[in-house]
């Protein structure tokens, strides 16, 4: 969800007029889903609604897709890699985000 709350504030920041966002994670797809905000839903989740609408009400398009994890899709192996190496770092990193393709 972390990285789609990022995606999605790039978008409004950027202002991406058309944009699809990629996300192995179906659980953090399903989430938001219904695009309804809830007291039930943590305040990421909360705040990639709350960005999906304002980049909608804006005339945007933007489109959330899920594809398969540990599936050979190359750049999907490679974001995979990079968080696992991520992970076992002994404190975290703060990485800008960008859309540039590798």
């Amino acid at each position: 969800m972390f990285a789609i709350d990022k995606a999605t504030k790039i978008v409004i920041s950027r202002n991406i007029t058309t944009s699809v966002i990629i996300s192995d994670s179906m659980s953090a797809l399903e989430k938001h889903k219904n695009n309804f905000i809830s007291a039930k839903l943590d305040p990421i989740t909360a705040e990639v609604i709350n960005n999906i609408h304002n980049i909608r009400a804006k005339g945007f398009r933007i489109a959330l897709i899920w594809v398969p994890s540990h599936s050979y899709i190359h750049h999907n192996d490679v974001a995979d890699m990079v968080a696992n190496r991520g992970r076992l770092l002994p404190t975290p990193l703060t990485i800008g985000g960008g859309t540039q393709e590798l």
